[in-house]
């Protein structure tokens, strides 16, 4: 399934900002590296998949999003 796709994607971007902030990338550009990698591609498609999502797959989209909160990538 795409989302399944897509959340594989975002760890893989996520495993990315690790890497840009172990090389001294600041929190506030960070924030702006995963808007654009990751929260634009669930904004654009959340709309589309709304209605077709599982528990499960929605379980994994927020755990995601808590990972990128506890590392300081995502601002609520």
């Amino acid at each position: 399934m795409h989302v399944d796709s897509l959340l594989k994607r975002c760890s893989h971007r996520v495993y990315l900002l690790k890497l840009l902030r172990s090389q001294g990338m600041s929190s506030e550009h960070l924030h702006q590296v995963t808007t654009a990698l990751i929260i634009s591609r669930f904004r654009y498609a959340l709309p589309v998949w709304a209605g077709f999502l599982t528990i499960d797959l929605c379980n994994r989209i927020q755990g995601l999003l808590q990972r990128l909160y506890r590392a300081g990538n995502i601002k609520y």
